[in-house]
């Protein structure tokens, strides 16, 4: 399911575009079969900001109202409230655009679309042909072009589309080629490319034999050129994510445990920290992962001191490091920010979490969207954020803890569980550090102190 972003300032409409009729799912399949016309189901959450954006841009375009109003009928339709619904149609990820002729569906799209890309669309569906069809038709021209690395743009976006509409081969060969290219490109095509389609290959390699094939043959590549020593940090890089990608973890553990044998390897190994940190520690190798923190102390106070960040609403371009947004659970996760500073985006894929040094929108918080002259939802959303940054700051605060007592910088486990109670005087703060500490399996390097935690937490 794709992780879709809710703008905070967004205004809430209380009724949707008038392109689109008041009319449930049922009524409209039938008058759409009865008078001869195109159906377009705008499947959406009040949450999804492109679907907001679509409401704003694209549904209001007059050039479609009036494609709509000649030969078709349009009806938007909340999946949260038409749960029935959602399931029948499959619909997994917003907003989802299906269009219905004779009274069955034709063809659908996934994500935010211009009006041009919908009229586009549109056309094509009364010639006979689907989004696939134009999208194969969009890929032969940018492979056809005369400056692939001006393509590149183009082709990276295509690459989810493909997958998407299961065109699993094609977007394999476009992964391939983009991976190829941005050897040649400057750094940031290279993170680029990570940041865009790591997800993208770990999924396929799960479902494809052949992307499974193709990755493991650049790993086993890379794995060589590693095991000769080289030290060029980008390949090295890409050979830990390609490692994750295939399931070669261990294989990565096992390096970075033999380079953290050092003191210079420890130095050379925390360049990917934010790599392999968390890895690592869901892997059980704590003492590494310890070994790995340049600055645990500097992490846990940016995150102590960024708890009420989001408290005020943002003003666009106020610059400075605002933290990542966790979506919740009980590890907390974080999706990649969006930098709207002139700031450098943080890196995405394994440990983007641990840097959160760009001006993030605000991510799904599901329920009902928040209008600008709602001051009570405004502040419920508010407090939502701060409860996640919260729950966010004790759990990695917990692991940092845990992580230094199993790699014996003790005096720095204890500043930072020093930082955490500081700031959450609590129960649950104290049971966290005995907890991640009994889960590294060095509860008893600071006995008397977990006991006195445990004995305070139970008071």
């Amino acid at each position: 399911m794709v992780l879709l972003l809710s703008v905070p300032a967004a205004r809430a409409q209380d009724e949707p575009p008038a392109i689109f009729a008041k009319l449930d799912y049922e009524t409209a399949l039938a008058r759409s079969k009865a008078e001869g016309r195109t159906l377009i189901l705008d499947a959406m959450t009040s949450w999804c900001a492109p679907c907001k954006q679509m409401d704003r841009t694209t549904w209001i375009d007059p050039r479609l109202v009036a494609w709509v109003a000649e030969r078709g009928l349009a009806i938007q339709l909340d999946m949260d409230e038409l749960v029935d619904v959602r399931k029948a149609l499959g619909v997994t990820a917003y907003p989802t655009i299906v269009l219905f002729q004779d009274g069955s569906e034709y063809d659908r799209v996934v994500g935010f679309r211009t009006a041009d890309a919908m009229l586009a669309w549109l056309g094509a569906a009364l010639e006979g042909k689907r989004a696939e069809d134009l999208m194969l038709e969009e890929l032969a021209d940018l492979r056809a072009s005369a400056d692939p690395a001006r393509a590149w743009g183009e082709r990276s976006r295509l690459v989810q589309d493909l997958l998407f509409t299961g065109l699993r081969d094609e977007a394999l060969v476009e992964l391939l080629w983009l991976y190829d290219l941005r050897a040649s490109q400057p750094a940031e095509i290279r993170g680029r490319f990570w940041s865009r389609h790591f997800h993208d290959l770990q999924g396929l390699a799960g479902e494809s034999a052949d992307a499974r094939e193709a990755f493991t043959d650049l790993h086993q590549d890379l794995t060589a050129r590693v095991a000769q020593g080289a030290t060029d940090e980008g390949l090295v890089r890409d050979w830990i994510r390609l490692g994750f990608v295939v399931g070669e973890g261990t294989a990565t553990f096992d390096w970075a445990d033999e380079r953290a044998s050092t003191s210079e390897g420890v130095a050379s190994l925390r360049r990917f920290e934010a790599l392999l940190f968390e890895p690592l520690v869901a892997a059980g190798r704590w003492r590494t992962a310890g070994l790995l923190l340049e600055d645990p102390l500097g992490h846990v106070r940016f995150l102590r001191d960024t708890l009420g960040a989001y408290d005020q609403p943002l003003e666009i371009g106020s610059g400075g490091a605002m933290p990542l947004i966790p979506m919740g659970g009980p590890k907390p996760k974080v999706i990649p920010a969006i930098p709207m500073a002139p700031e450098k985006p943080a890196a995405a894929g394994p440990g983007a979490a641990r840097r959160g040094k760009v001006l993030p929108m605000i991510p799904m918080l599901g329920g009902a969207s928040v209008q600008d002259d709602a001051p009570d939802a405004a502040a419920a959303q508010a407090a939502e954020i701060r409860r996640r940054l919260t729950e966010q700051f004790r759990h990695e605060a917990a692991t940092c803890y845990a992580a230094l007592l199993a790699a014996g910088r003790e005096g720095e486990a204890a500043e930072v569980a020093g930082l955490l109670i500081g700031e959450l005087d609590d129960a649950r703060a104290r049971t966290a550090l005995v907890a991640a500490a009994m889960r590294a399996g060095v509860e008893g390097r600071a006995r008397e102190a977990h006991q006195l935690w445990l004995d305070e937490a139970a008071r």
